[in-house]
């Protein structure tokens, strides 16, 4: 294995389908497109950055009839970032997921292992991942296992393939308690029988499929209680949609350095870009320890025109929203942070369109713990088994 280098990068960009007459859609094409931005981002810091663009050949099966994409996700990626400029040979895709994973990648567990192997076979120190808010704690978990302490950045959307409460009840709780690398077990193998239609289901497979997970029943009763709350934000979210006004909370918190504070500020410049000829009706709430100072950066970057005011925290900011009916709400936060402050607004009746910026001094442990435990009041982890995720030894 090569000696790691601090200079060389590894952007892994997660894929989503299905695609839209082979090409990337929507959610996915956000995703290539803050993968670029990031791309150039290291370039000019005189780093060595590669993208990875992970995803076989997908199935999908509708109205009892297998449908196949045109391409794999991963040379629907690849061929976005050729038209926008990436030189191939900084783009690892099919050749890439086929050496590391002759069965496929066909789930995020996947896309985690082929990533990781990437960095330890080119002396690569840093992993860069670019996902739905809504996968990020699932992901980092991944990493966190494989050794890397990942910088997961979430690029936000209204309507999005996953929903937080499916995630959290199933995935995420999957990954967290019961199966740490999606690998070897039923959830390995109902993600290959569901997305490739050329998967061989052998007898044993079929039995562990038709075996299932064993789900506390505290969880399947959270689930569907902050599914049945998730709609009612939804419906909440598009009866404000005619209104005018654009809201976005940007949470500045005790932990962020000056890198974190800075991104999280141009994630806020950018979203009020693309909003422009509503100047005069978009609405900024700072939260955190710092917030006459984010709040002066603002008014210095944007004028008057926009009302820039400070809140005492998220729910704050929730009850803001609330008062203000605006027709979209943003948010940017920590991205440990995602998963534990959606499920709060959903509570509420809210569901903000999330961005994440990594930040390393909080611990996805720690936020899991915490959304386990007071949200959803399932049994805490020990210590030795919190320390065994955090360092990825299986032993302890």
């Amino acid at each position: 294995m090569p000696e790691k280098t601090k200079n060389k990068v590894l952007i892994e960009i997660g894929a989503q389908h299905p695609l839209v007459d082979g090409k990337p859609g929507i959610e996915f094409e956000k995703r290539l497109l803050k993968g670029i931005e990031l791309y150039h981002q290291e370039l000019e810091k005189g780093n060595d950055p590669i993208i990875y663009i992970p995803g076989s050949l997908h199935s999908i099966q509708k109205n009892g009839e297998w449908i196949t994409d045109k391409n794999s996700l991963s040379t629907a990626g690849k061929n976005f970032l050729l038209e926008h400029g990436i030189p191939e040979e900084r783009i690892r895709a099919d050749e890439t997921n086929e050496k590391y994973k002759t069965d496929g990648v066909y789930n995020s567990g996947d896309e985690c292992l082929v990533a990781k192997s990437i960095a330890d076979d080119e002396g690569i120190s840093r992993i860069i991942s670019v996902v739905s808010p809504i996968q990020i704690d699932r992901k980092a978990l991944f990493y966190i296992r494989y050794g890397y302490f990942p910088e997961m950045y979430g690029v936000g959307l209204e309507n999005t393939y996953h929903n937080y409460p499916g995630e959290a009840f199933w995935s995420l709780y999957i990954t967290y308690f019961i199966d740490p690398t999606w690998q070897d077990s039923f959830l390995a193998a109902k993600t290959r029988q569901e997305r490739d239609i050329s998967y061989k289901v052998t007898r044993e497979i079929q039995e562990l499929i038709d075996a299932g997970i064993n789900i506390p029943d505290i969880v399947k009763q959270r689930k569907e209680e902050m599914l049945s709350l998730y709609k009612k934000a939804q419906e909440n979210m598009k009866a404000n949609s005619e209104n005018k006004g654009i809201m976005i909370g940007i949470d500045i918190s005790e932990e962020d350095d000056e890198k974190v504070k800075a991104q999280k500020i141009e994630e806020v410049l950018s979203l009020c870009e693309q909003y422009q000829e509503q100047k005069e009706h978009i609405t900024i709430c700072v939260q955190g320890k710092v917030t006459s100072e984010v709040i002066a950066i603002l008014k210095q970057k944007l004028g008057e025109e926009v009302s820039i005011e400070g809140v005492d925290g998220f729910e704050s900011e929730i009850e803001r929203y609330q008062t203000i009916k605006a027709a979209k709400w943003f948010h940017v936060t920590d991205s440990p942070r995602v998963m534990n402050e959606a499920m709060i607004a959903i509570q509420k009746g809210a569901l903000p369109i999330m961005f994440a910026i990594p930040n390393e001094k909080i611990s996805y442990i720690d936020q899991i713990e915490e959304l386990y435990t007071e949200i959803l009041r399932v049994k805490e982890r020990t210590t030795e088994e919190r320390e065994a995720e955090e360092t990825g030894d299986e032993e302890k």
